[in-house]
């Protein structure tokens, strides 16, 4: 049992959401599959726990044929944690992202991810088979900043064919796709920002980060 959303292709401008923002869902509890959907569009000006497509999701999410071009960005005047270009916060359980295009500018303090903002305690991360549109996509913060992962603080991630590449001009902002701005302890890195724990489980294959961090 669980819910599914299938087969749309939305495009969306949202503005001002305290916390746990999504496209498709601000929270996502249980099992619930997303598949064969294009999401298009911005979350601006947004709270904390936010994603292209899900921002929170407790339980098990199934993410597979998506393309994802959302721009996320924080609100200005606070601080703000966990944003991604999927899924903002997984705080429980597992979540498996298969062929996904991803795509958009992620923009908070802190836990900015490509795909993930933060994964929680104990929770499962299986990502694979992962491109970028066009090659436009960018992650910036202050600390915590990952291409694929913001923070991993669960039990075990699986990523596997994976391609993240961007061309660099002179008009680019900051000559980075992948972004901290903030002191010694910022942590940048091409597929995640930063690892609290890892499990032998875990792995990382066939994967090219072909961008400036």
């Amino acid at each position: 049992e669980g819910a599914v959303v299938k087969n749309l292709n939305v495009e969306a401008s949202i503005q001002g959401v305290y916390n746990n923002a999504g496209v498709i869902a601000g929270y996502t509890q249980g099992n619930v599959t997303i598949e064969n959907v294009t999401v298009t569009g911005k979350l601006d000006n947004c709270g904390g726990n936010s994603g292209g497509l899900v921002g929170v999701s407790d339980g098990n999410l199934t993410i597979t044929n998506v393309k994802s071009e959302v721009d996320v960005a924080s609100k200005p005047t606070i601080y703000v944690s966990a944003l991604g270009g999927v899924v903002g916060n997984v705080n429980s359980g597992a979540v498996s992202i298969s062929n996904l295009k991803m795509g958009g500018d992620i923009k908070a303090n802190n836990r900015v991810g490509g795909v993930i903002g933060y994964c929680n305690d104990k929770t499962k991360i299986t990502i694979s088979n992962v491109s970028v549109n066009d090659g436009n996509f960018s992650m910036k913060g202050e600390k915590y900043v990952g291409g694929i992962i913001g923070e991993f603080a669960g039990e075990s991630f699986n990523i596997d064919s994976v391609k993240l590449s961007h061309t660099v001009t002179s008009a680019d902002s900051d000559l980075r796709s992948i972004l901290a701005r903030g002191d010694e302890s910022a942590y940048a890195g091409g597929v995640i920002g930063y690892i609290s724990q890892l499990s032998a489980e875990s792995y990382v294959k066939n994967t090219l980060i072909e961008c400036p961090v």
